[in-house]
C-alpha cells in the first residue's frame, strides 16, 4: 500500500468519533493560565533528569482529536462527540500506543518492537501495516510517535524553539517542528509532578487534546 493510502487510513481511523464530551473542550479554551502545583527551578531540573532515565513507564487518560478540513476524506466527519481512551506503554527499547472508543473498540494500536527498527500500525480491523522506521511512519501520517511521551511528560530535548515557562516556573509551551505543544494544568503524580492536561496543534493537521488520568512510573 503506498504512502498516501496509509496516510488516508490512519486519519480516517482518527476521525471515527473520538472526542470527549464537550464540556470537557470548553475548559481547554477557557482556562489559558496554566494552574496546579509547582516547584522550583532546580527541582524541575532534577525531575526532567530522573524522567528521561525511564525506559518502563504506562500512562493512560483521555484524548480528542479535531482535524482540519483539509485532512477530511470522502464523506468522514470529525464534528462528532463521544469519548475515547489513550494508553502509551513503554519498555527498555519498545512501546505500545493504543486510542480506544467506549462504542467502537480500538480505533487503532501502534508498536514497536525490542530490538527493531520497524513500526507497526494496527487498525480497527485488525489489519496492520509495517514501517521500517519511526521517521517513515510519522511522515506517512503526520503524527511523531516518539515525542508524543516526552510531550505527555512536559519535557523538551533541546531542539524545540520559542520554548515559554510562566511565572511559577512550569513549562507553557513550545514549538517542535511545527507541532505547538501548550500545557494547561499540571498535577502530582506519585513523586512527580507532570502534566494534566495539554494541546499538540500543527497548522496542516489539527489538534489532539489530551487528559491524562494516571501514570504509573
Amino acid at each position: 500500500m503506498t504512502t498516501p493510502c496509509l496516510r488516508r487510513l490512519f486519519l480516517a481511523v482518527l476521525v471515527l468519533p473520538v472526542l470527549l464530551l464537550s464540556a470537557c473542550t470548553t475548559s481547554f479554551e477557557q482556562n489559558v493560565q496554566i494552574i496546579g502545583p509547582n516547584l522550583t527551578k532546580e527541582q524541575w531540573n532534577a525531575q526532567r533528569d530522573v524522567l528521561l532515565d525511564k525506559s518502563s513507564f504506562t500512562t493512560r487518560g483521555e484524548v480528542e482529536i479535531d482535524l482540519l478540513p483539509q485532512a477530511h476524506y470522502g464523506n468522514t466527519n470529525t464534528n462528532t462527540q463521544g469519548s475515547a481512551k489513550y494508553v502509551y506503554q513503554a519498555k527498555p527499547n519498545s512501546y505500545t500506543f493504543a486510542v480506544t472508543h467506549f462504542m467502537a473498540g480500538v480505533l487503532f494500536k501502534v508498536k514497536k518492537g525490542d530490538g527493531v527498527p520497524g513500526v507497526e500500525l494496527i487498525n480497527s480491523d485488525g489489519n496492520k501495516y509495517n514501517f521500517s522506521s519511526e521517521a517513515e511512519f510519522s511522515k506517512a501520517v503526520q503524527i511523531p510517535i516518539s515525542r508524543l511521551p516526552y510531550w505527555i511528560m512536559g519535557i523538551t530535548l533541546g531542539d524545540e524553539r520559542d520554548v515559554r515557562s510562566d511565572v511559577s516556573g512550569r513549562l507553557e509551551q513550545f514549538n517542535s517542528n511545527g507541532w505547538i505543544v501548550r500545557y494547561y494544568e499540571y498535577e502530582k503524580f506519585g513523586d512527580f509532578i507532570l502534566p494534566k492536561r495539554l494541546i499538540v496543534t500543527n497548522a496542516k493537521v489539527g489538534t489532539i487534546k489530551i487528559v491524562v488520568n494516571k501514570w504509573d512510573l
